[in-house]
């Protein structure tokens, strides 16, 4: 499929590939993730909650706690699903540097926009949101959800083997 990939050739020999924007969103549709127009949309809402009370404002930046994107609390286990959300569609927006996010030892997690992410949510383009894109297929989304779990739990599983080490710490995303 032409236009997917990038082919890399740094100094040495070794080729690297990787999606292009339009491969990423096609891969993301096979999912069932979401895609550039839920990722816009959500940039644009960060930017329409800065005001919120539940705002916090830390080394010069404003930082909106995941509970506001969400629309759950913290600790409503029945909802928790609701962050996965939240983490799926800003992915493409941290990847490309709009947003950065942060979390607590809690693992409570905060956004907050980059100055490019800003510049974005504000301005007046006119998006071009990708068309014709692959369908969802149940066997790939199986398999995305597959690979997620089992890295998740080789995350958890892992034990320290000398006590003098860090071990294992709590990364801003699940991945």
């Amino acid at each position: 499929m032409d236009g997917l990939l990038t082919r890399h050739r740094p100094a040495g020999r070794t080729v690297g590939m990787s999606l292009t924007d339009a491969g990423e969103w096609q891969t993301r549709g096979l999912c069932n993730l979401p895609g550039l127009e839920e990722t816009v949309s959500s940039i644009q809402q960060l930017h329409g909650l800065r005001s919120n009370a539940d705002v916090m404002k830390d080394c010069g930046r404003l930082w909106i706690p995941e509970t506001l994107l969400a629309k759950v609390e913290w600790g409503d286990n029945d909802n928790r699903n609701e962050f996965v959300i939240v983490e799926d569609m800003m992915l493409p927006a941290l990847v490309r540097g709009w947003v950065i996010s942060n979390a607590t030892v809690h693992r409570h997690v905060c956004y907050s926009l980059t100055e490019e992410g800003t510049k974005l949510a504000t301005s007046k383009r006119k998006w071009k949101f990708p068309k014709g894109l692959l369908a969802w297929e149940q066997d790939a989304a199986d398999r995305y959800d597959a690979r997620v779990k089992e890295s998740q739990n080789l995350f958890a599983s892992q034990r320290i083997a000398n006590p003098r080490e860090i071990g294992p710490f709590p990364l801003r995303a699940s991945m």
